[in-house]
């Protein structure tokens, strides 16, 4: 059962987000609470975000209940800066984009691009 702050938070983020898009199953927010470092934290609500207008929603309704907020992209960090015991918010599904300019020289990617499939 979420926390009474937790359960607003959810009930408001139904007004923007797809139910299945806001996770609470214990097997999952283990899941998502695991990077590839060594720290596990269970994040209380883990909230897949696929646009900035659903960061800017989460953000406003989250800020107004003083709940912290962590972001996640990829999943590949290595010391744990992306794990959560409050809201983790996955930005992995709707930013994966990526441009290379300048004959190679630049590359520009969304937080959801894996760092493997950059360096390709």
């Amino acid at each position: 059962m979420l926390p009474k702050n937790y359960q607003i938070l959810h009930k408001r983020l139904l007004e923007k987000f797809e139910s299945k898009n806001l996770i609470q199953d214990e097997l999952r927010l283990l899941a998502y609470g695991t990077d590839a470092s060594f720290y596990r934290l269970i994040p209380k609500l883990v909230v897949l975000i696929n646009s900035a207008e659903e960061v800017i929603h989460l953000l406003n309704h989250a800020n107004q209940l003083d709940i912290p907020v962590t972001f996640r992209a990829a999943g590949t960090s290595l010391s744990g800066q992306s794990i959560s015991d409050s809201v983790l918010a996955v930005l992995v599904h709707g930013f994966k984009n990526s441009r290379v300019d300048d004959n190679g020289k630049i590359i520009q990617l969304e937080p959801g691009v894996i760092g493997s499939h950059a360096n390709r």
